[in-house]
């Protein structure tokens, strides 16, 4: 039986590469232009350890003043939410989770988030983020300019309508005028 064209034989070298590609994604995800929060799970409660530079941008806030602090204190808004169980859930057995919109709001940050989260390692995830605020913000207004042309067109309709029945009117009208005349 012939081997698969891509399998690999477990040697130092293939560890060796295995670790470059680890140190590959490491370096994508801290310049990745998408949010990431690095969370560790230590004696049942779910840390922050680190944020790549997109999270900063996107949370207008230094996360490096975070460090340290459990996932509630690092982000009061998700305190009344399930997103911390969700999250040490994850941490502890692994797994991912998705969300296409999480609103969030404290005192220093308010919006939409879409959320990728998943276990690097046990004990260990990353929650992946995007700022969707101004994806709503236009899924609004355009949903508001429909209501608008759905009810402009609810008008010509019955405009439309008038305009029929006045049409059919003047036919009769005309129809009466042309038998009046031909007597």
């Amino acid at each position: 039986m012939k081997k698969p064209k891509y399998s690999t034989p477990a040697t130092p070298k293939n560890k060796l590469l295995r670790s470059d590609f680890l140190k590959q994604v490491a370096g994508f995800i801290r310049n990745s232009p998408i949010g990431a929060h690095y969370y560790e799970l230590i004696d049942g409660i779910l840390v922050f350890r680190g944020a790549n530079n997109s999270a900063d941008s996107i949370l207008n806030i230094k996360h490096a003043e975070l460090l340290g602090l459990s996932i509630e204190e690092a982000f009061p808004g998700l305190s009344d939410t399930m997103i911390p169980d969700i999250y040490k859930e994850i941490a502890r057995k692994g797994g991912t989770w998705a969300s296409d919109e999480i609103p969030y709001k404290d005192h220093k940050i308010e919006s939409n988030f879409r959320v990728n989260a998943f276990q690097t390692s046990p004990g260990s995830m990353l929650a992946m983020f995007t700022d969707i605020s101004a994806l709503r913000r236009i899924e609004s207004a355009l949903m508001q300019k429909n209501e608008t042309l759905l009810s402009i067109e609810e008008e010509l309709r019955k405009k439309n309508e008038e305009l029929q029945h006045l049409n059919e009117k003047l036919r009769q009208q005309n129809a009466e005028r042309i038998k009046t005349y031909n007597l």
